[in-house]
């Protein structure tokens, strides 16, 4: 039966306190519900923002504890670089370094035109203004007019060779020198007589 007030009043003293009672707690549940449930949310988010914190403040130690290691190495990088581009011929070198080819017993000779693909561009050419200050214009000018004004080229048949007047002078100046010095003259005659195509469990006779 639903209680009324005045039924509530009717009652005995003990019933009414009861009664009295059990609303209080409800009323204290429901306070509590509101209350905490959005700050145990909230604590929650908190503890996993810190955990978040901990852990980039501890990749962030790491990186500070390996920089030294770091700094080495690019330092290295770029004397190995440095050295590496001191030792690259020139166009007035390549007819020399051909004819000693030959001399020492070479038959064949090839090159690749210099290209900087991707993020290499970006280390090259930051590399380049820092140390040759003066000459990194007309080395990066050099590249691109190689390159159809761009650093690289992907192009089939254009990325090992450039394009442009540079390049035809290089490639024609290559090729006169290796016919001087007798290089790229040797023909290979490929031979089939002692191919034999394989049976099909071949590989079994491995265990015979």
């Amino acid at each position: 039966m639903a209680l009324t007030m005045d039924s509530i009043l009717k009652l005995p003293t003990p019933k009414k306190i009861l009664i009295l009672v059990a609303i209080l707690i409800a009323i204290a549940g429901l306070y509590l519900y509101a209350l905490i449930i959005p700050v145990q949310d909230e604590l929650k988010a908190a503890k996993g923002e810190l955990s978040k914190l901990e852990q980039e403040l501890n990749n962030s130690k790491a990186i500070v504890r390996e920089l030294p290691k770091f700094r080495e190495q690019v330092a290295k990088l770029n004397e190995e670089l440095k050295n590496a581009l001191t030792q690259l011929p020139n166009e007035k070198e390549i007819p020399e370094i051909l004819k000693e080819t030959s001399r020492r017993g070479g038959t064949h000779a090839d090159y690749i035109m210099l290209r900087l693909p991707y993020s290499v561009k970006d280390l090259f050419t930051d590399w380049l203004k820092r140390e040759y200050p003066l000459k990194a214009s007309k080395v990066i000018s050099s590249i691109k007019s190689i390159r159809g004004g761009k650093l690289n080229s992907s192009e089939w048949g254009v990325r090992f060779r450039g394009e442009g007047e540079i390049a035809e002078t290089i490639e024609n100046l290559f090729e006169i020198s290796c016919r001087k010095y007798g290089l790229n003259k040797r023909d290979f005659d490929l031979n089939k007589q002692h191919f034999k195509v394989p049976l099909r469990n071949e590989q079994l006779k491995l265990f015979a």
